[in-house]
């Protein structure tokens, strides 16, 4: 978890059903000691195939379905943030270093086309949406919803939520429930965490609105 708040804005890859399940149904841990469990091989090669497994394996604790002990690099017996430092680090070698840059739009025919209330994220009539992005290839975005409380993001920054890797082109996506309508409509705010090959990060902000 980044020390401080770096300037906001995301985007995504399809994710299983199941791994939004587990994500919204297990509860991790609250105190994790580093070397209580073995320390899974971080100088191995790695490969995408890697970040998609740990995007998969992500906010999960040993005992739990989707507990991946070959990624829990700290051996705290829970997969975290800093897991990923070291597949990351090991797939600098293959990933085009480019500027650090983030896009983010709702999938094709989600957005409100015409007249709307101004937004700077999105905006829809649809009660789920995807968010699609784009961003430095062989990264991992890590989300804040939908996390052990609830479905929908929560907008804390702390990016317990699922996570996603950008594939080999930066292209990845990131399914979200939004709030009930209220008068007027809803908002739901959304936030990613995006962290590089190349030890680059940044936080996003993608704002949605709901309209009747």
């Amino acid at each position: 978890m980044p020390s401080t708040r770096p300037r906001l804005r995301p985007v995504v890859e399809r994710l299983d059903a199941r791994v939004v399940m587990s994500a919204a149904l297990l509860t991790p841990p609250t105190h994790l000691v580093p070397g209580s469990h073995p320390s899974a091989d971080a100088h191995r090669p790695f490969t995408p195939a890697d970040l998609q497994a740990f995007a998969a394996a992500y906010e999960t604790f040993q005992g739990a379905p989707n507990f991946a002990a070959q990624y829990d690099f700290n051996g705290t017996g829970f997969i975290g943030q800093n897991d990923a430092t070291p597949i990351l680090r090991g797939l600098a070698a293959i990933t085009p270093r480019v500027p650090l840059r983030v896009t983010l739009a709702l999938a094709p025919g989600e957005q409100v086309v015409g007249h709307h209330p101004a937004q700077s994220g999105g905006v829809t009539r649809r009660a789920m949406v995807t968010v699609v992005g784009k961003t430095t290839p062989n990264s991992i975005i890590f989300t804040d919803g939908p996390t052990t409380n609830s479905t929908l993001p929560t907008g804390n920054f702390k990016f317990q939520g699922i996570a996603v890797a950008s594939d080999s082109h930066g292209n990845f996506e990131y399914p979200v429930n939004l709030a009930d309508l209220s008068r007027g409509g809803s908002l739901t705010g959304t936030t990613f965490l995006i962290r590089t090959p190349f030890g680059q990060q940044t936080i996003r902000a993608f704002p949605i609105r709901r309209l009747p």
